[in-house]
């Protein structure tokens, strides 16, 4: 399951023919992926559901990207996950990406001074069904009113997006700090495996952005688990 959105890139790459690499991360290789296609055996119920959906051209949730649609099913069902390790995590995740997506909405509505519809337009790009979405959805506050309830979006608000590199950097400090939170009372359980894995696909992203700043960061992590 922490592998499985490389398996919905590659999933959506064979579907829409998307002239993209295949990630070899995903669970699935291609031949596999395509053969499951055919006839779905390994794939996770609600992989059936939307691509019977994507193939007979049926939205299943209105407003979002067929990407996105395949993107709330699956957090829907982590949310509800019997693992608490991958349900908070992933909760996070899905928390962490709708703020984010709200945050542009907003900041793109003001460059175009369009901001009548903006909280319309923000239904288009969350995922997910939660407190958190619908309070994204119906507010006007500058901080869509949710610190209260998430301490940590708090310094989320309070990044500068001066520098975007500097920006995507400090997001992801704020997934590495959650993960330490997941994982800090289990050293030798399955949790701390989980945020290991989470963790290096946070490293290799930035590997694959700037090779000395992604070794620097491997280096500090192999340092820290020392």
């Amino acid at each position: 399951l922490i592998r499985r959105p490389f398996d919905h890139r590659n999933l959506l790459t064979i579907l829409e023919e998307r002239d993209t690499p295949f990630d070899e991360r995903g669970t699935f290789d291609r031949e596999t992926l395509e053969a499951e296609l055919k006839r779905p055996d390994l794939l996770d119920e609600y992989i059936q559901v939307f691509v019977a959906a994507f193939r007979d051209g049926r939205v299943l949730v209105p407003n979002l990207s067929w990407e996105d649609q395949l993107n709330h099913l699956f957090y829907v069902q982590m949310s509800e996950h019997e693992n608490p390790f991958l349900q908070d995590y992933y909760t996070f995740e899905m928390n962490l990406r709708n703020l984010l997506a709200a945050q542009n909405v907003r900041e793109a509505a003001q460059l175009l001074a369009e901001s009548d519809d903006e909280r319309q337009e923000v239904a288009h790009f969350v995922i997910g069904d939660n407190e958190i979405v619908e309070r994204i959805k119906k507010s006007n506050a500058p901080d869509f009113s949710v610190p209260q309830i998430l301490p940590w979006a708090q310094r989320l608000f309070e990044l500068s997006r001066d520098n975007l590199e500097a920006f995507e950097r400090n997001v992801d400090e704020l997934r590495w700090q959650k993960l330490d939170e997941l994982t800090e009372l289990s050293n030798f359980g399955i949790e701390a495996v989980l945020g290991v894995l989470c963790k290096l696909a946070i490293v290799e992203r930035w590997q694959a952005l700037d090779i000395d700043q992604g070794k620097q960061q491997l280096d500090g992590f192999v340092e820290g688990m020392k």
